[in-house]
């Protein structure tokens, strides 16, 4: 890992840093066009009660499975609810299950690869065995076991999604705290006397945040999938609450008398999914040492 200590960097340096770094996302068109569109859904999902032309809930039996029109733009589903509105409101589902599971492993994967790399020892031996014991389970099927034990509801599925998490998140960091430890700023900051907190909140973690960065952001699209996969099992969000996974559910059925509901529902994956790997993608290219000369 290359060497990158922030102590003793003056704020113009920083600036320059942060310049360049965005100058060089900025060349990535892919990586903007994601952004774009990640932007554009987000705003849909903060403002939804403002855009949404319908109440997502509010059903009405003689309008159901109606073909996209000027009163429902993207047609009805089996209940005569707006697709479109549906849709906008279910993205706010989408992203807060991604943030929030990727938060959860985020906090607790790196505090745990923070220990584990920096201790080292049996610590390390204990906490890289329990993370191994998770890695030896698919993500989703993970889930599907803590929320079939947790319960079903939002909230256990992003903690589950979240627990799914944790071991990726701590092995990436616990290597990275490896990788720095070799470094002679390190030696200097104990030879100086400078506490274990000290060092690791101004040396450890600003050398290793890049790659994490890196990763939350593809994981985060992996977490709206394997939340699509839950919830159009039964498993995840619950109706009538909308949600693009359980959407596709309920219409699949009727997909040869009305397709749009499942095929816009699936849009709507897709595009998110794609733009977050489009960021992710234009973010490692920035921040990965391993990408660069």
């Amino acid at each position: 890992m290359r060497r990158d200590s922030q102590e003793g960097r003056t704020a113009p340096e920083t600036e320059s840093r942060l310049r360049a770094l965005r100058t060089q996302f900025f060349r990535n068109k892919k990586a903007v066009l994601g952004l774009v569109i990640l932007i554009i859904i987000a705003l849909s999902a903060i403002f939804a009660p403002f855009i949404a032309p319908h109440d997502p809930i509010e059903q009405d039996m003689m309008q159901r499975l109606e073909e996209p029109s000027r009163e429902h733009p993207l047609g009805t589903d089996l209940y005569g609810r707006d697709v479109l509105s549906r849709l906008i409101f279910g993205a706010r589902i989408s992203l807060n299950i991604g943030f929030v599971s990727v938060g959860i492993g985020v906090i607790i994967g790196c505090a745990l690869g923070l220990i584990a790399g920096f201790y080292g020892g049996i610590i390390d031996n204990i906490i890289m065995r329990l993370m191994d014991v998770l890695l030896s389970l698919p993500s989703l099927l993970l889930a599907l076991a803590i929320v079939s034990a947790l319960g079903v509801s939002i909230w256990n599925l992003m903690i589950a999604l979240g627990i799914s998490f944790i071991p990726h998140f701590a092995r990436l960091i616990r290597g990275s705290v490896i990788s720095v430890m070799e470094n002679e700023f390190i030696e200097s900051a104990k030879a100086i006397g400078s506490s274990d907190l000290r060092i690791i909140v101004r040396h450890i973690i600003p050398n290793t945040i890049n790659p994490v960065i890196v990763q939350a952001t593809l994981y985060m699209a992996s977490s709206i999938l394997v939340a699509a996969g839950l919830s159009f099992l039964g498993l995840g969000v619950q109706p009538p609450t909308p949600e693009w996974g359980h959407m596709i559910a309920q219409a699949r059925e009727f997909i040869r008398v009305n397709h749009f509901p499942v095929t816009f529902s699936g849009l709507a994956i897709v595009l998110t999914v794609l733009s977050i790997n489009l960021v992710g993608d234009g973010l490692r290219d920035v921040l990965d040492p391993k990408t660069k000369d």
